[in-house]
């Protein structure tokens, strides 16, 4: 599995004590203010990275959410698949286009070495299978 139940019960035990409207705005403008050089060097020292596939939609992130910085251990690869923006995956589209650009998004995260690939919307288990069948990392 790519995030299993294990993972979900430490994720939520992380973010436990946070308050949703203060504590985490509060850390989650820390961790903002820490400097790209800062986050490269642990980067370099742990090496292990998780790609994360996004979709073409911006919000803001909170601490505990998949895409912040401060919710795992180790850092994330993201990438975008341009064309996939949230109604798309929610209708669980199969356009060629999308898929083409998620194979390219797939095939950059294997080049960087990641240990596993995710998906940042529940919405995205519609590619769940076609990811799980093209790309070499669980």
């Amino acid at each position: 599995p790519v995030f299993d139940e294990v993972s979900m019960l430490r994720l939520f035990s992380s973010a436990s004590s946070l308050s949703h409207f203060s504590d985490a705005n509060v850390l989650c403008r820390l961790d903002e203010s820490q400097s790209q050089s800062q986050r490269s060097k642990i980067d370099t020292i742990d090496g292990t990275r998780m790609g994360l596939v996004r979709l073409e939609h911006e919000y803001p992130y909170g601490v505990g959410d998949i895409d912040h910085g401060s919710t795992f251990p180790f850092q994330s690869c993201p990438g975008v698949v341009q064309g996939l923006t949230f109604e798309q995956a929610q209708r669980g589209s199969k356009d060629p286009v999308i898929l083409e650009n998620l194979k390219r998004v797939v095939d950059q995260m294997e080049a960087k070495e990641c240990f596993g690939i995710a998906g940042n919307c529940g919405f995205m288990h519609f590619y769940q299978e076609f990811v799980k069948n093209y790309a070499t990392v669980p």
